[in-house]
């Protein structure tokens, strides 16, 4: 292991750069000790401040349902998928996502309770955006893995689209890289690789590696690929 290693590093050596705290061990210790102190003081203002954020959002919500229904009448049927859209926002982007990685299981569980399927097994990370609109336009079966940061776009402003012309579909064994952006109407192949950052603005076929904005196919896996077709 690095940190037990005898011999210095060179390049620390070289340059004087040596590593030493800000604080000294008895300045550590009082602050541990104020910090121990002060947790249970703190402990029912934050709670206080949770509960006044909620009551803030609720009410707000409240009251601009109400004006909607008062001045401009009840929404057209057709516009019905912002009826809950709300709640759906608020489980996938406020909480689902910003839960640490430990707990991915749970993440999942809050994205299958708004409507995106997913299938067994796989990881999502943390961060990005998962589709609140549509998001049964999103599909996810066994054993993908996204990674932190995707953004995922299940609906857009062109009217007349059908369902297949909206969906997300990845594949089994697909791989999302960080940070990713998938738009509406796209399928990723089975085993297929997206790189970081990328744009994937049409279909990756199986076992293909994309990357770039928009994505482009670099190469294909072992096994995969138009010759193995």
């Amino acid at each position: 292991m690095l940190f037990f290693q005898n011999k210095p590093n060179g390049l620390l050596k070289e340059r004087n750069l040596d590593v030493h705290s800000d604080f000294t061990p008895w300045q550590w210790t009082v602050l541990a000790v104020f910090w121990v102190l002060l947790f249970p003081v703190f402990i029912p203002l934050w709670i206080a401040w949770r509960i006044l954020i909620g009551a803030f959002v609720a009410s707000g919500i409240f009251v601009f349902w109400m004006a909607q229904h008062l001045f401009i009448g009840h929404p057209d049927p057709k516009s019905q998928p912002f009826k809950w859209q709300f709640v759906r926002a608020y489980i996938n982007n406020c909480i689902a996502v910003r839960l640490p990685h430990y707990n991915w299981k749970f993440r999942k569980f809050l994205f299958r309770l708004s409507g995106v399927r997913i299938g067994k097994g796989g990881f999502i990370g943390m961060g990005g955006y998962m589709e609140d609109y549509r998001p049964e336009n999103v599909v996810l079966e066994d054993n993908v893995t996204v990674s932190f940061g995707v953004t995922f776009i299940a609906h857009g402003k062109k009217k007349n689209r059908t369902a297949e012309e909206l969906h997300i579909i990845l594949r089994s064994g697909a791989y999302i890289g960080a940070a990713s952006v998938l738009i509406p109407g796209i399928e990723i192949g089975r085993d297929a690789v997206v790189g970081g950052g990328a744009v994937v603005t049409k279909d990756v076929p199986a076992g293909a590696i994309v990357a770039g904005s928009p994505a482009r196919i670099l190469g294909y896996k072992d096994g995969y690929g138009p010759s193995e077709e």
